[in-house]
């Protein structure tokens, strides 16, 4: 039987169902693979034993490789690493309200905690004899340096602004002796009972939005 056909004898209901190419000898005898669409008459077409032509379901190169997966725990660490993002105090803070003072007190409360984590770092350390003890110790110290200079900076920051700092136990004190004052004022127009703790819960729950502080500022500065 021929080991090939002529590209005008060529018959394309010979192609198995699914094949895009033909492998034939062009006219400069160099092997190619034709589209269907694309064979020429002094093409001849190589056939096997069973004198079918060889074909091609896929385009000819090398398979693209598919990006490894990520594995069920590594996905899980990028799940968690989202989630401790969105849930950053300093982080939130910072992209509402960048100029505001509790910024830098998140920072410092932030720094704090580090610090006391290389405390006990230090302590395990030296408990075990570890060389690390001076290490992480002057680490630490670097950690209350930055406590001390950030505490400073917003120091300064308040009294350059002439704001009242709304984040200082001395606000807080005044806060308290406002809600008193409301109080007996209340106590004084006969409003007692649950009316009386409906309009503190309500109170107390405008005082404690995130923009309550922010919208206080920008009164105070008009």
């Amino acid at each position: 039987m021929a080991d090939e056909i002529l590209g005008k004898d060529f018959d394309e209901y010979s192609i198995p169902s699914g094949a895009t190419r033909v492998q034939v000898i062009d006219k400069n005898g160099k092997p190619r693979w034709r589209k269907l669409d694309e064979i020429r008459e002094e093409d001849r077409i190589q056939v096997n034993s069973s004198g079918k032509p060889y074909t091609m379901t896929n385009k000819p190169g090398r398979k693209k490789k598919k990006k490894p997966s990520l594995s069920e725990e590594a996905q899980q660490r990028v799940d968690r690493k989202r989630l401790n993002l969105r849930q950053d105090t300093i982080r939130s803070l910072a992209r509402k309200d960048p100029e505001s003072l509790t910024v830098l007190q998140e920072v410092i409360v932030a720094i704090s905690e580090e610090a006391a984590a290389l405390k006990f770092e230090r302590e395990e350390a030296d408990r075990r004899g570890d060389k690390t003890v001076v290490g992480i110790s002057l680490k630490r110290v670097q950690a209350l340096r930055a406590i001390g200079d950030t505490w400073l900076k917003r120091k300064e920051l308040v009294a350059s602004s002439g704001d009242v700092d709304l984040d200082s136990p001395e606000f807080e004190r005044l806060l308290t002796y406002l809600f008193e004052t409301f109080g007996l004022a209340l106590e004084k127009s006969g409003v007692r009972g649950e009316l009386g703790e409906a309009i503190f819960s309500n109170l107390a729950r405008l005082l404690g939005e995130k923009t309550w502080k922010s919208e206080a500022r920008q009164r105070m500065k008009k």
